[in-house]
Parts: structure tokens; sequence; C-alpha cells
């Protein structure tokens, strides 16, 4: 038996609560998956003038 005072809320089945719950692990594997994707890229960009700065040799001290 179910007391309600107030507003009654609609009753939500199982298949709603598990349908919400696998489109939230999709929508947070899917950020997941970007911000792995940004990383990956950024990374090696972000290395690029270190090797090229190496490739020269040493600097002239001003």
């Amino acid at each position: 038996m179910r007391r309600c005072y107030g507003q009654q809320h609609r009753y939500r089945h199982t298949k709603y609560h598990l349908h919400e719950w696998h489109r939230r692990r999709r929508l947070a594997f899917r950020r997941n998956l970007i911000v792995a994707f940004i990383v990956l890229l950024t990374v090696p960009l972000l290395a690029i003038p270190a090797i090229a700065a190496q490739t020269v040799g040493d600097l002239p001290s001003v």
C-alpha cells in the first residue's frame, strides 16, 4: 500500500528505469570516448615542438 499525500507521481516501470540507465551509460561512454580521442590527438601534437627543438641542437644564448 502506497501513501501519497499531495501530488501523486505516476509509477515508472522497471523497463523505463533500465532504459534510462542504459541511456546514461551510453552518453557517459560516448563522452569518455570523445575525451580519449582528443587526448590521443593532442599529446602527439604537443610533442612535435619538443622533437623539432631537439633536432635543431643547442640554441645560442642571448
